[in-house]
Formats: structure tokens, sequence, C-alpha cells
């Protein structure tokens, strides 16, 4: 069950990253035209697409960088529009990192009772 769950967050992660790309390619992404509160939630969305990276390599910093970047991308988003994002989407982005950061949980108690 745990196996499923690591590789459901790294393919899920992994195809959140390439359609992004693709969609930045796609549009010739210029991050010198956002200013403000756009080029933070920018910047939180890039963290979060990095954790996702990282997730393949390890599991619980790479989840909790994916987290960090969607909760801001979220609180920037809600500061501006006073509503989250809208759309299945979005909340799909948190799956990669809830579930790695659930896996290193796991892991990481079994270690500590094979220590005991």
């Amino acid at each position: 069950m745990i196996a499923l769950a690591r590789w459901t967050a790294r393919i899920v992660g992994s195809l959140i990253v390439g359609l992004l790309v693709l969609f930045a390619v796609g549009q010739g992404f210029d991050p010198t035209q956002f200013h403000g509160i756009e080029l933070g939630m920018i910047v939180a969305l890039l963290v979060a697409l990095v954790g996702m990276v990282v997730l393949w390599w390890r599991e619980g910093i790479g989840g909790a960088i994916s987290l960090t970047g969607m909760i801001a991308f979220y609180g920037l988003n809600f500061a501006v529009a006073g509503e989250f994002p809208g759309g299945p989407v979005f909340p799909v982005c948190f799956l990669p990192g809830l579930l790695a950061v659930g896996c290193a949980y796991v892991d990481r108690s079994k270690q500590h009772l094979k220590e005991t």
C-alpha cells in the first residue's frame, strides 16, 4: 500500500510539473512581466514544483517543500481575490506533497519501531 502511495505521489507530481512546463513553454513564459503579488504567486508555484521533483529522492523534504509552496500559493490567491482558486486542478497539486509526507511518516514510524 505504501508503495502505491509513493509511486502515485511521484507520477502525479511528474505529470503536474510536465504539464506546467509545457504550458509555460507554449505560452512563452516571461517572468519579467509579473510584479508584486503575481510574482509571489509564481514563486510559490515554482517552489511547489521544485518540491514535486525533490520528493523523488527525499520524500519528506520534497513533500514538505511542495505543500509549503501550494499553501503559499493558496494564501496569496486568497489575499488578492478573497477566495481560493477554483476548479479541480489546483487541489490535485496538493496530492503529491500529502502522499510523500505520509509515506515518509510511515517509513520513519516503521524504522522507529524496529529500533525499539
